[in-house]
This record gives C-alpha cells, structure tokens and sequence, in this order.
C-alpha cells in the first residue's frame, strides 16, 4: 500500500464485536479485485464500545494489516465517528460504510470512481435511484426508509432519492471545506445541505442495500421498539426540513388561516348584499350582530395569517443570512489554510 492511499475507507463501529473482524476480511479483500485498481486503507473509529471491538481491531493491525484504529473515550454518536474520519483519513478520498457492510464492498469502488475522476466532490450510496435495490430489509424498516426519504425529497436545492444512508464519498477538498456541528445521524442531512450552499458536486450512485442475515435476526421480536427507536431520528429530520424549508413548517397554517378568513369575509358580504336588497334597516348593523361569532372567528385567522406572514419572513431572512455567512465563513476558511500549506 502507498504511503498515501487513494482511497481511505471509514468503518464507524460501536460494539460490533460479532462483525468487525468479517467486515474487515472482506473489505481486505478488494485488494485481489481487478476491479478496485486503487491502493487504500482502513480507519476503524471505535465510538465509544463497551465490548471486545477495539481490540478485535488491534489484532489485525498486529497482524501487519493496513489498518487504524481511532477509539473515542465514550459513545459520542455515528455522525461524531464520520466527523473523526474526515479529519483523520489520508487518501484522496474518504468512503465511509455502515460496519456491517449492508452495501458491499464493491459499493467502495463505485463511490470513488467518480470523485478520483473529477465528476462529483460526494457520492451517495441510492438504493432509492434507478438501479438501486434493497433486498432482506424487514418490511417496517424498509418502509420507514422509504417515507423518510420520501418526506425529505424537497429539502434540498435538488431532489435526492436517498438522502439519509451513511454510505458515501468525500473528496478531500470537500472535507476541508465543510464546517459540521451534528453528532447523530442528523449529519448526513446537514452533509447535503452544506455541500449544497458551497456548489459542490453531488452524485447520487445506484446501490443495493442488503441486510445480513444477522442484522435482520437481531430486529426479528423487536419490531415495535425498532419503530419508537427512530423516533428521535425522525424528529431532528422533520426538525431540519421545517429549518431548511420554512414555507413548508408556515405554508400550511398560513394557507388555512387565509381560507377561513376569506370564507367568513365572504359570508358576511353575501349577508350584507342580501338584507340591503330587501331593503333591511341598519343592514350593516344587523349583519355584524347576527354574524358575532363569524366576525370573531375570521378575525382571529386573520391575525394568525398576518402572524404566521411575519414570522415566516423572519425565519426566511435568518435562514438567508445564515448561508451568506457560512459560504463567507467557508470560503476565508479554505483559502487561509491552502496559502497556510
């Protein structure tokens, strides 16, 4: 292996002792693959394992194979372990894989490609893409994916069928641009949303998606506590949409705030016209007093509508300075490190 890999392959691992050391041999075994031309190397990063994952890992490297080992002190979370990775990793590019392999070691190749080659800063690992499958996923956790990924189609400038797997490439450069903040899978989605605001290059890659057979026995009796386990992931994902999208958190209420008060706008000047053509004394009058609680209801949407109008505004400029800055922010960043180097 060069001193300088081209490619460099994250394993992000938490008490995985049952399966380090078999994803290890097959990702190892890309080295006879006439497919995979490209030299590599392994980081392990340990997040915290209260099991025998570390040291598992450590017999290997003890073994004199290419591997490193990067240990947080405690569980910091997934996105935390992709963060260490992507300061860590020495290759052109950084390909980061669930530790399981639920996407095969093929899935290494087909992510760099286009990165070595220029074509894309990140690549994402779409099952959801034409092409792309998934296959021995239980049914509930199958369609949970689906409809997440589904909901958060529109969260970015440009629809992605897959936006939550934490299988990927990088580029060096894009790692050295981005400045991230989320430690739980929450990152992936802040991921897209800032190789976005910086014009990067992404690449949605067809890929199946096949969990082992040990993962699927692992979620077989526990289906209702795998479902009310996502709930946190689901909440910090709608958290992002509605920050990413506003119009989409106001838009709703805003839209039936203004019905109700056009319905009882309407309502009320249909029972104007009506009483003063019958020639009704005080048609005003009568219309508000016998129109009370139409009156009150269609101006209590109408102060919501104005409210909502404004803070939708204010939201939409924060979000906008927000970008501004952190483009600015990223920009300086980048160009003082390169002249730094």
């Amino acid at each position: 292996m060069a001193e300088v890999p081209s490619v460099s392959i994250a394993l992000p691992a938490h008490n995985e002792r049952d399966i380090i050391e078999k994803s290890l041999d097959r990702l190892l075994s890309l080295r006879e693959s006439v497919d995979f031309p490209w030299d590599f190397e392994i980081i392990v990063v340990d997040d915290g394992s209260s099991d025998e994952t570390a040291m598992l890992v450590q017999n290997f490297i003890r073994g004199g194979e290419k591997v490193r080992l990067i240990s947080h002190p405690k569980n910091l979370g997934r996105g935390a372990a992709v963060r260490t990775a992507m300061a860590e990793f020495h290759g052109r590019v950084l390909v980061v894989l669930d530790s399981d392999l639920s996407y095969s070691p093929e899935v290494v190749g087909a992510l760099a490609k286009p990165i070595l080659e220029g074509l894309a800063d990140l690549t994402l690992a779409s099952p959801y893409s034409d092409g792309g499958e998934v296959i021995n996923v239980p049914l509930h956790r199958a369609s949970i994916s689906r409809l997440g990924n589904f909901v958060l189609r529109d969260s970015f400038a440009a629809r992605r069928p897959t936006s939550t797997s934490i299988v990927r490439g990088y580029s060096k450069k894009l790692t050295e641009s981005l400045s991230l903040t989320a430690t739980g899978k929450e990152l992936n989605l802040e991921v897209l949303y800032k190789t976005e605001l910086l014009g990067f290059t992404i690449l949605d890659v067809p890929a199946t998606l096949r969990w082992p057979e040990s993962r699927v026995q692992k979620s077989r009796g526990s289906t209702f506590r795998g479902v009310f386990s996502l709930a946190p992931v689901a909440k910090s994902h709608l958290l992002f949409q509605f920050s990413s999208r506003p119009g989409m958190l106001f838009g709703g209420p805003f839209i039936v705030s203004a019905l109700i008060f056009l319905y009882g706008s309407f309502t009320l000047a249909a029972s104007f016209v009506g009483k003063v053509l019958v020639g009704a004394e005080s048609a005003l009058r009568v219309t508000f007093l016998e129109g009370a609680v139409t009156v009150y209801i269609s101006s209590l949407a109408l102060v919501a509508a104005l409210i909502l109008a404004v803070l939708f505004y204010v939201v939409a400029q924060g979000k906008q300075y927000f970008e501004e800055m952190f483009v600015l922010q990223s920009r300086i960043f980048y160009s003082l490190k390169s002249q730094s180097e």
